[in-house]
């Protein structure tokens, strides 16, 4: 009978946001351009105009046509959520259960030795039972996620 060793459950969900600062022109016409400081903004005027010019880009602001703003403000520059979720792992009796994926994903196992020990996709629901021979170590790779197990 095979020992239950481990059951490793990871997050199945994450969010990383990060705020950066920007400069946020307001047109007289409420139009706004927003130049994230990264890319390095200069503001400066000429001959009754505030020009700003970032990287590549210049926009030019005629300051009599009406109010024109610039503030610095905090803005979200990058999201990320993953497409897939993490696979939750149940070592079993017979070997290995992966839940929590999406379906037809590959799932690669190899012995300790790494040889491949053999393929495998999981069903339409997302799941997979893999039946792994007691007393040998295995690596289990599921996309960009890869575990160690140990059956007794």
């Amino acid at each position: 009978m095979i020992k239950i060793l481990a059951t490793c459950t990871m997050l199945l969900f994450s969010i990383t946001m990060m705020a950066e600062k920007a400069v946020e022109v307001t047109a007289a016409d409420n139009s706004k351009t927003v130049f994230v400081m990264s890319a390095e903004p200069v503001i400066h005027f000429k001959n009754q105009t505030m020009v700003l010019t970032a990287q590549q880009q210049e926009i030019h602001y005629y300051l009599f046509d009406g109010n024109v703003k610039a503030r610095i403000i905090d803005i979200t520059t990058d999201i990320k959520t993953p497409d897939k979720q993490t696979p939750k792992y149940t070592l079993t009796q017979d070997g290995l259960s992966l839940e929590g994926m999406g379906a037809g994903e590959r799932i690669d196992v190899y012995g300790i030795n790494g040889m491949l020990v053999g393929h495998y996709l999981t069903d339409q629901s997302g799941h997979a039972s893999i039946n792994l021979n007691g007393n040998s170590i295995y690596i289990v790779k599921v996309g960009n996620n890869t575990i160690k197990i140990k059956l007794r």
